[in-house]
């Protein structure tokens, strides 16, 4: 139920397609005739009467179903009226598909079995058909398997004598269903398997396509991901080969559901928005309530509570339009879970006993158990035991238990009486006959009769006490098993906070026994600097009716402090509590979280600060020689302006050098920059950016070198390497002296592509080279002829040769230059981001 409504959208694309063979009547004509009661009434009993009402039934189909179902239900009326057998089978068929289009599954099946008794002697073959899909997929709809099966299995037979292919598969689709439902997941693929035979040898392509997505649901729930996924492409291909934009949607949204439950959250997204996309250009509502739900489940799994929300409420507003109950029900079950996994419990019961109520309306069990489950564990997380247990309890079906003891109880009581009435017409006719001994007997069998009913009273009285007893026990293993397994813990604490009570789970997270723990003080391995905070807060519970909200750190046996975050309340006068209890769960990684991102936070500030300083710079300079050579035009030569421009022309290279560098910055921190590796050479790159630099190299006589084997081939990202070897080249041009040289030299070592950038400039101390690829933003230094830069180019060099599973380092000597090496792996290996 939480976020997998791939199968149920495939289905209802098999079903689709079922109805589009044998489809319903055409939507009524604007200016069909006006029809009401009194019409019914004053009808006349004869057979044009008959194909009159099912014309007009016909025309309400869409329009009012329920006044075409009365149509249908007077045709049949008459038609038994005149033995007119046809006649009452047509109205079978035609109510049939009414109550169908209506959600009434089991009623339709009724009534397309009466119309299927008539057309099964006569010679109608598209008929029979047509009836047998409705038939199955009614009973399908319902989870009466077995006889879905059946009447699947029987159409089959006939597509097949009738040489129909397209049917055949539909057929064969419907059968794999009913398999898979039973858990039959071989014999299920045997059939999808036999239906992607009949459509290559007919050549179906859409109808393979089909198969294909039924065929990786079903791997899908072996969770064999890796054939469903293969399976679901093999479906887009063709869809996308065909133009199909249903099908194109239906496998986009399976491959996101597929890609989730592996935890691959950014393809999941793709695929989902992709889907999403498509089903708002075909205005299918139903299909973007569906996106928009399983587009939520993903936010949900990277706890992105916001945006679930977000597209859960937008996937709700849709299924109410739609009337989907079944759905909407899932959604509110949903937005349960989304502020459950909040603690913001109020919002979460609302939404769950929401769930609860249409789960029970229509009927849907699997969603009624979710949504009891989660109200018990609700209910118990707000100290509202009692509730707990009584939505356990239903959980539990111990209603239905209670109800067959109270049958059986009436049964014994009925035959007590009936023997009892028994026995005192015996007493009365031995009472008239006057016999002694016939009294003596009496007065026996009234005493047996009580010793009976004293021991059937015991019976039943023994009974009570050890069912009720292995209640207690099955519902204290129950909460023992669920508190031993939760990740959250509980305390219970009394006034002088000695810990009345651990949950087990205590044991498994902090390397203690319960035990052990047991009488002791709560404030034993709590961090120094929280004890006297927690102290108040201890107090404060105890001053309070409310819940008080806390945290702490506390060491667990591996001498490791965990955070955590906690909830009190004040129980002492409870008598069945009579703590203050306490629910405390880790929250290690979010204040991880929390310091990394006040970090990434710090880097950045100070990054905009440098790059706006060095913006302001550049752009300043420039517009200082426009607005002189504006002020001064009447007297300043065109050589003068030629002079101005040429420092101007520096500064703005190095302006589009640092804005390049801040837009791929941007992008590599918004996570849009693309990772597409593959197998290529590095001289046509090198040569490429020696092409870029020549002329700056030019102004300060600087030749370029390549050496090694030029010949060799890694695997990496084109983009993000030619990123690197540009800022490399830029940087080594930057800080060589005038008339010097700079090498690029290649080499493989043990399965790596190594390049090496070595100028003879500057160099730096060693203390900079340690620091220069550790920190988060390395501080940029002058060039030999004043070049700035914001050191944002050797950040993203470090970023993107992680990205591409290689390494960077600096050799450098201060005054003799520095040599900047790189690593590639010659063949794919595990992408690091």
């Amino acid at each position: 139920m939480e976020n997998n409504f791939s199968g149920k959208k495939t289905i209802s694309i098999i079903i689709f397609i079922v109805l589009n063979i044998y489809s319903f009547p055409k939507n009524p004509q604007e200016d069909s005739l006006k029809d009401n009661e009194e019409y019914l009434l004053q009808i006349k009993y004869d057979t044009s009467s008959v194909s009159n009402l099912l014309n007009k039934a016909n025309d309400l189909f869409y329009e009012n179903p329920e006044l075409a179902k009365k149509y249908t239900q007077k045709a049949i009326y008459v038609s038994d009226s005149l033995k007119y057998q046809q006649g009452m089978a047509k109205a079978y068929f035609l109510q049939g598909q009414i109550l169908y289009n209506s959600y009434q599954y089991k009623q339709a099946a009724n009534h397309l079995i009466k119309a299927l008794q008539f057309y099964e002697n006569k010679d109608t073959s598209t008929k029979l058909l047509n009836l047998y899909h409705f038939i199955s997929t009614s009973y399908y709809l319902i989870n009466f398997y077995n006889k879905a099966l059946l009447y699947s299995e029987k159409g089959y037979d006939i597509s097949k004598a009738l040489n129909k292919p397209n049917e055949q598969i539909s057929f064969l689709i419907t059968n794999s269903i009913c398999h898979d439902a039973f858990g039959e997941y071989t014999k299920a693929l045997e059939e999808l398997y036999t239906a992607v035979d009949l459509a290559e040898r007919n050549n179906i392509r859409n109808r393979k396509a089909e198969v294909f997505l039924s065929i990786g649901m079903i791997y899908d729930r072996q969770n064999d991901h890796d054939k469903a996924i293969r399976t679901y492409n093999e479906a887009l291909d063709v869809f996308t080969e065909l133009g199909d934009s249903t099908g194109i949607s239906s496998a986009n949204n399976n491959l996101g559901t597929t890609f989730s439950s592996q935890g691959k959250y950014e393809k999941a997204f793709l695929y989902f928005f992709e889907a999403l996309q498509i089903d708002i250009e075909l205005g299918d509502n139903y299909g973007i309530a569906i996106e928009y739900n399983n587009i939520g489940d993903t936010y949900r799994e990277i706890s992105n509570f916001g945006l679930a929300k977000e597209y859960y409420s937008k996937s709700l507003e849709l299924s109410r339009e739609l009337n989907e109950n079944d759905l909407i029900s899932t959604l509110y079950y949903n937005l349960a879970l989304v502020y459950d996994e909040q603690n913001k419990f109020e919002e979460s019961l609302d939404y769950a006993l929401k769930s609860l109520e249409i789960a029970r309306h229509i009927n849907n069990a699997e969603n009624i158990l979710d949504a009891l489950e989660l109200s018990s564990r609700i209910y118990s997380n707000i100290g509202e035991f009692r509730l707990a247990y009584n939505y356990s309890n239903e959980y539990h079906d111990i209603y239905d238990s209670l109800l067959n003891k109270t049958k059986a109880r009436e049964i014994i009581d009925l035959q007590a009486r009936y023997e009892n009435k028994q026995k005192e017409q015996k007493i009365q006719k031995l009472i008239e006959k006057g016999k002694y001994q016939q009294t003596i007997k009496k007065y026996l069998s009234i005493i047996i009769l009580i010793g009976v009913l004293l021991f059937i009273l015991l019976i039943i009285l023994f009974y009570i006490q050890q069912s009720s007893a292995k209640k207690i026990r099955k519902q204290k293993d129950y909460f023992d098993t669920l508190l031993k397994h939760s990740q959250d813990f509980i305390a219970v604490l009394d006034k002088d906070a000695h810990i009345l009570y651990l949950s087990p789970s205590y044991e498994q997270k902090f390397g203690r026994t319960v035990n052990e723990r047991m009488f002791q003080s709560a404030y034993e391995y709590i961090h120094p600097d929280d004890i006297s905070v927690l102290e108040s807060n201890i107090n404060e519970i105890q001053n309070s009716k409310q819940s008080i909200a806390f945290e702490f750190r506390i060491k667990d046996a591996s001498e490791n402090w965990v955070s955590m975050a906690a909830h009190g309340m004040n129980l002492l006068n409870n008598k069945n509590i009579n703590g203050i209890i306490i629910n405390f769960w880790d929250i290690t990684k979010r204040k991880e979280y929390e310091d990394e991102l006040e970090k990434t936070n710090e880097t950045k500030n100070k990054l905009f600060s440098i790059i706006g300083h060095d913006l302001r710079g550049l752009v300043g300079a420039g517009k200082s020689v426009i607005d002189y050579i504006l002020e001064e035009k009447d007297g300043i030569t065109k050589d003068e302006i030629f002079e101005l421009l040429i420092p101007t022309q520096k500064s703005n290279e190095s302006l589009v050098l640092l804005l390049d560098n801040l837009l791929t910055w941007a992008k590599s921190q918004l996570e849009t920059i693309s990772y597409l590796p593959k197998n290529y050479r590095l001289l046509p790159l090198i040569n490429e950016n020696i092409k870029i630099f020549q002329r700056v190299a030019e102004e300060k006589s600087i030749s370029f070198n390549i050496k090694g084997d030029t010949d060799v081939k890694a695997y990496f990202d084109k983009e993000q390497v030619n990123f690197i070897i540009r800022n490399l080249m830029q940087n080594a041009i930057k800080y060589s002296y005038k008339n010097s040289d700079i090498s690029i030299e290649l080499k493989s070592i043990n399965g790596f592509i190594q390049c090496g950038v070595l100028d003879k400039g500057t160099g730096m101390e060693k203390e900079r080279q340690l620091s220069l690829f550790q920190n988060s933003f390395p501080v940029s230094m002058p060039g030999t002829n004043s070049e700035k830069g914001s050191g944002l180019g050797l950040m993203l060099c470090k970023d993107f040769i992680k990205n591409n599973n290689g390494n960077i380092w600096v050799e450098s000597t201060s005054g003799e230059g520095s040599s900047f090496y790189f690593t590639l792996p010659v063949k794919p290996t595990s992408h690091a981001v």
